[in-house]
């Protein structure tokens, strides 16, 4: 729930939030897949290089969540990968503008 919660506040505000509850379950996703592998506070930062990842197609980024050790970040990738590539996009979009707006240095570099 405490990743859900942080996908929200993450999000709330955010422009253009088409997608937003497909950029809610991939946003909770990554926090839940972090905390698994960097410990029970991963940075803004983290999150925003999995999800700029994710959305460059990097094989290796997919591979990791699709083999995660949590049932739930195996079933919101497979979601995202099943739906219409277009709201893929914008979810991820969506995800990683909520992040990057909090992280301005991420932004610029």
């Amino acid at each position: 729930m405490a990743a859900r919660e942080c996908a929200r506040s993450l999000l709330a505000g955010t422009p253009g939030a088409a997608g937003g509850v497909a950029a809610q379950m991939i946003l909770s996703a990554a926090c839940l897949h972090l905390h698994a592998q960097v410990g029970p506070e991963p940075g803004l930062d983290d999150v925003g290089r999995l999800l700029a990842a994710l959305l460059a197609h990097e094989p290796s980024a997919w591979a990791a969540l699709r083999h995660s050790s949590i049932q739930f970040v195996q079933y919101a990738v497979e979601e995202l990968i099943d739906s219409c590539p277009h709201v893929a996009k914008q979810a991820l979009n969506t995800a990683l503008l909520a992040v990057t707006a909090k992280l301005p240095l991420y932004c610029s570099g």
